[in-house]
């Protein structure tokens, strides 16, 4: 779930429509930040050895379709081909593997949806998620952007304590 609150009050989640109550809308604003970022390789500020780009994007009324690209760099590798040759990877090589995101927005609500693919620890939602904040940060400081589960684990294993699990 993605939600703007205000810094000062961070209960006061805004509708989604009207962020910063002058009709920007939450799409927008986030559409515009991963725009400027497409084409860029960005480094994770915890660790030297992983990255996000941001390659391509797409916007509809209610949504916006998102591939990024994150990256590890930091192991000497081969890749094997399905042709047969090798090509090998250096320590200061990136293999970065592409992953999609999906905001949606539906009508009237005061959260956005974000339907994140995810690939092994390559750390996509984290580096987004940090990548929108600091953009919100830096050019909307009167507001936070919130990334948190719709569904923590917690409350999963609630709900499914006393079904028991018919089959795999």
């Amino acid at each position: 779930l993605v939600a703007v609150t205000l810094r000062t009050s961070p209960t006061d989640i805004r509708p989604i429509a009207d962020i910063d109550a002058r009709g920007m809308s939450l799409l927008d604003a986030i559409s515009k930040a991963l725009s400027v970022a497409r084409g860029q390789l960005f480094q994770d500020p915890d660790d030297s050895d992983r990255r996000l780009g941001v390659t391509s994007l797409h916007r509809g009324a209610r949504a916006l379709f998102v591939e990024l690209t994150p990256g590890r760099s930091g192991v000497r590798s081969s890749i094997l081909k399905v042709d047969g040759t090798q090509v090998d990877r250096e320590v200061r090589d990136t293999e970065l593997t592409p992953v999609r995101h999906l905001f949606y927005a539906p009508p009237g609500g005061h959260h956005m949806l974000l339907f994140a693919e995810r690939a092994g620890q390559a750390g996509a939602v984290t580096m987004s998620t940090r990548l929108l904040q600091y953009t919100f940060e830096k050019y909307l400081p009167d507001l936070r952007l919130e990334v948190k589960p719709a569904m923590t684990e917690d409350v999963l294993r609630r709900m499914t304590a006393d079904q028991p699990v018919k089959a795999i």
